[in-house]
């Protein structure tokens, strides 16, 4: 028998699961895009207190309304996507950011930077429940377990 006597941080528990690429003003998913979902769909099938989360961004060219606009629409795509592969759609948070995150800056390859900043990413994280005292995590956490340790 052992205590455990802390808990893993809970954003050392997000799991990136990958990231769906898009064209120039585009919210279709394209053929890599649509296996990028169908594997993270089978990764989170039966994973009990779990949400999926995706991130939506642009590249920077265009104006920030439209960028944002663009992004939230390709987070829907995924997250429509993930539906159609039996993923329940309360179990999905999007989130738009637009611009604000270019993956790459590289002032060599211009164009290569802004189409990897065109994407959603797609992350897995716990869910949080607490016991009836309101104070004490009861389940979706892994206590002791380090971010490498956790195989999905």
């Amino acid at each position: 028998f052992f205590q455990v006597t802390s808990i893993l941080a809970p954003e050392k528990l997000i799991l990136k699961q990958g990231s769906v690429y898009f064209d120039v003003n585009r919210v279709g998913l394209d053929k890599e895009g649509t296996a990028t979902v169908a594997m993270a769909a089978r990764k989170f099938t039966n994973r009990q207190n779990w949400r999926v989360v995706l991130k939506g961004y642009t590249d920077p060219h265009g104006n920030q309304a439209e960028n944002k606009n663009l992004s939230l629409r390709r987070a829907v795509a995924v997250k429509n996507a993930l539906g159609q592969h039996g993923i329940d759609l309360d179990y999905i948070i999007i989130r738009a950011f637009g611009e604000t995150d270019p993956v790459a800056h590289d002032a060599a390859d211009p164009e290569q930077a802004a189409a990897e900043s065109r994407r959603v990413d797609i992350y897995f994280e716990p869910v949080f429940l607490l016991d009836h005292d309101g104070d004490s995590p009861k389940a979706g956490y892994v206590a002791g377990w380090s971010h490498s340790e956790i195989d999905f």
